[in-house]
């Protein structure tokens, strides 16, 4: 495959990214919610029996420190999510959805079924375990490549 392919691979890695989110920001518009509000908002939605930090969102969902700050604070202003004190350290905030937030979570949550349903209903099984496969073998060089980046530039610190 030449460098060409490899980069249009790439760029079309991302389009499928950005026209997803773009979609669901069209359908969540009425709901004044953003995608990756949304994509915050089902996290915590979706561990209800553990503490959730801002630190986790950061490292789960691959999002800034200030990105997160301010997904938070939207979400708060908008009543979908609330924060109490950290019983073993009160500098920590622990993230919990609130019954409006839930009841948008579950409307995000079918949103994104029927989305999912959409873009892959062309696909057949076997070509679903082949892309998951791929997307996890890619995703895990690209974790990597980064860890080996962080530890080259502590090396020179």
């Amino acid at each position: 495959m030449t460098e060409t392919e490899i980069q249009s691979m790439m760029i079309d890695n991302k389009t499928i990214n950005q026209r997803i989110e773009n979609s669901l920001n069209a359908i969540f518009a009425n709901i004044d919610i953003t995608a990756a509000q949304g994509r915050v908002l089902m996290y915590i939605a979706n561990c209800p029996d553990r503490e959730i930090f801002a630190a986790d969102l950061h490292k789960h969902l691959c999002i800034s420190k200030p990105s997160v700050s301010a997904l938070i604070k939207k979400l708060r202003k908008s009543g979908y999510i609330c924060c109490t004190g950290c019983e073993s350290d009160e500098r920590y905030k622990n993230l919990a959805v609130t019954e409006k937030g839930r009841k948008v979570a579950m409307l995000i949550s079918q949103h994104m079924r029927n989305t999912e349903q959409e873009a892959f209903r062309t696909f057949t099984e076997d070509e679903m375990s082949e892309f998951m496969r791929l997307q996890k073998k890619l995703l895990n060089n690209i974790s990597n490549m980064n860890t080996e980046k962080l530890k080259m530039e502590r090396m020179t610190d």
